[in-house]
């Protein structure tokens, strides 16, 4: 019936698909938001009748680009050759022929968006790969969205959101000042587009302060940091820790 309705719109309207689109995108179904509802879904738990929309991951390059965006580092320059992020060497050493140049720090000439991320069949950026990007070998009319414990590990691990996460810290130390519920309120204005509550606020207080603890006690026996930057450096090790928490959240990942 709603099929046969909407193709009776699209008549009506002149055989317009904008209007269509238009019509379907500012329904009350379409515009849901993905909240849970126990009730609901009790009675549909596989969302058949579209009680709410449907959980969705961003993707692969989504993902990178918004790490990039939130750290302050996104390199917008357009067109031009494409970059060659860093990889580690045991990935480069995979292909036939080695022509991925070895990056042994990244900077603004690889921060760019990851649509210029330069695209070879037999080395593909790890991180992209592993959030499902094309393989480029073989045609994708629809790409398949996974989940597999290697998209944690590679958003805890991987050099690139180790970083990344370092440099958030120092863009909240910049915009927000030094005092750390303000650096936290920013910092999830940046990752979630949303104010922070009071309780996961206090949290990320107690989480900071924490850590503040543990690298002032690791810093002791680093003869490369000297005794008066230790506490600072603790500290912005600490934010950088918690922002890597953040960009590791599901809120992070998906579109709600």
């Amino acid at each position: 019936e709603l099929l046969d309705w909407l193709a009776s719109e699209f008549v009506a309207g002149g055989w317009r698909m904008k209007p269509l689109h238009r019509q379907i995108m500012l329904s009350s179904t379409y515009r849901q938001a993905s909240v849970q509802d126990v009730e609901k879904s009790k009675h549909d738990p596989q969302n058949v009748w579209l009680w709410r929309f449907p959980l969705k991951r961003n993707e692969a390059e989504v993902i990178r680009d918004t790490i990039l965006s939130v750290a302050g580092t996104l390199n917008t320059q357009m067109f031009g050759p494409g970059v060659h992020p860093r990889i580690d060497p045991s990935v480069i050493a995979t292909g036939s022929t080695s022509k991925w140049p070895v990056v042994e720090k990244e900077g603004p000439e690889q921060w760019r968006r990851s649509v210029y991320v330069f695209v070879k069949r037999s080395v593909l950026v790890p991180m992209l790969e592993g959030f499902d990007a094309p393989n480029a070998t073989t045609t994708c009319d629809r790409r398949l969205v996974t989940t597999v414990p290697t998209q944690s590990l590679q958003l805890m691990n991987n050099v690139f959101g180790n970083d990344q996460a370092l440099l958030m810290a120092q863009r909240l130390r910049r915009e927000a000042g030094a005092e750390l519920p303000a650096q936290i309120d920013r910092a999830y204005w940046l990752a979630f587009q949303r104010p922070v509550t009071d309780g996961q606020r206090a949290a990320a207080v107690e989480f900071v302060q924490a850590e503040t603890e543990q690298h002032v006690a690791r810093l002791k026996d680093d003869a490369s940091v000297y005794e008066a930057d230790r506490a600072n450096v603790a500290a912005e090790r600490a934010l950088a820790d918690f922002c890597h928490v953040l960009l590791n959240a599901n809120e992070f990942v998906y579109v709600e």
